[in-house]
């Protein structure tokens, strides 16, 4: 699903490229987010759309008040402010819009928002306390402190629901670790992965994080072995957004902002690299043979792996 055509939000089939549906937006310099039933599109900053995920249909749409950012939605709750700590962090009802409860965030900066899913919670992060906000009425569910201030504030966090295994909610550590926070009550781990990191948030594919380090080499840190595999220097410049996920065979693929696509075999081999567009400004969306993705012309591209 993209922000296409200046005013629309369009789905496509991966396997095909074929238009599933297509739905009117305020322009393409939104947010969006995915729940399992639900498309969540926040239009430049304060109108807050939410569409049917199988057929496009406007379920609702809200108008926020100042300048709203980093959206995070579940089956129940829409999750959003704080972004730059302009707005305080806002829960709405997922299914009518309406808000539930608004937390003022103080004077000291955010680094970053989500959902908690084992906890139902609404997680704010600022300097080096972490705390937990019930989605159903707002209060305090749980607090803590950690040693290290996590990053400064940045305006691309990773998006949805975290906490559970398979993707736990990571917090920077350092020049080097990260913490590793799930389950109910909350456990947190701290992780060292060996290298100086140079990717700003980290996130956790079914056991796999992937990250740049300061020589620019694409690293891949498994939890489960505690080590992290050096893949190798590419020609991705940006340090808030990583492209890259492992196949179902265990190899590596990598999508940079040269425009570049790198495979990468399991045991870190380059198998092949191929320029393929401008740049690349999207995640990559695997399904079964399929990596498709957006690029800076504004083309949607799906390739055969």
């Amino acid at each position: 699903m993209f922000p296409a055509r200046h005013t629309k939000l369009i789905a496509l089939d991966i396997l095909t490229g074929q238009e599933q549906w297509r739905s009117n937006v305020r322009n393409v310099w939104g947010q969006l987010v995915l729940s399992e039933t639900t498309a969540y599109y926040l239009n430049q900053h304060d109108q807050l759309d939410a569409f049917d995920l199988d057929t496009g249909a406007l379920k609702w749409s809200t108008k926020l008040p100042g300048i709203q950012g980093w959206v995070h939605a579940d089956q129940t709750s829409v999750i959003v402010g704080a972004w730059r700590s302009y707005t305080p962090l806002t829960c709405l009802d997922a299914e009518t819009g309406a808000v539930r409860w608004t937390h003022p965030i103080g004077p000291v900066s955010v680094q970053r928002t989500a959902i908690d899913a084992p906890l139902q919670a609404a997680v704010l992060v600022q300097g080096n306390s972490v705390k937990w906000y019930s989605l159903h009425d707002g209060r305090e569910r749980h607090a803590l402190t950690l040693e290290d201030s996590p990053l400064q504030p940045q305006d691309s966090i990773p998006q949805g629901v975290f906490g559970q295994d398979g993707r736990g909610l990571l917090l920077r550590a350092g020049d080097q670790g990260f913490y590793r926070l799930t389950g109910r009550p909350v456990q947190v781990e701290r992780r060292h992965t060996g290298q100086s990191i140079l990717t700003g948030f980290l996130e956790e594919r079914d056991g796999q994080i992937f990250f740049l380090n300061r020589q620019r080499e694409l690293c891949v840190y498994s939890l489960s072995d505690d080590y992290t595999l050096v893949l190798g220097r590419v020609d991705h410049q940006r340090i808030d957004q990583l492209p890259a996920r492992r196949l179902p065979d265990g190899s590596y693929l990598l999508g940079t902002s040269a425009g570049t696509l790198w495979h990468f075999g399991p045991e870190g081999r380059l198998i092949s690299r191929r320029r393929v567009c401008k740049r690349i400004t999207t995640d990559l969306m695997i399904c079964e043979q399929i990596v498709a993705f957006g690029t800076a012309s504004g083309t949607v591209l799906g390739f055969r792996i």
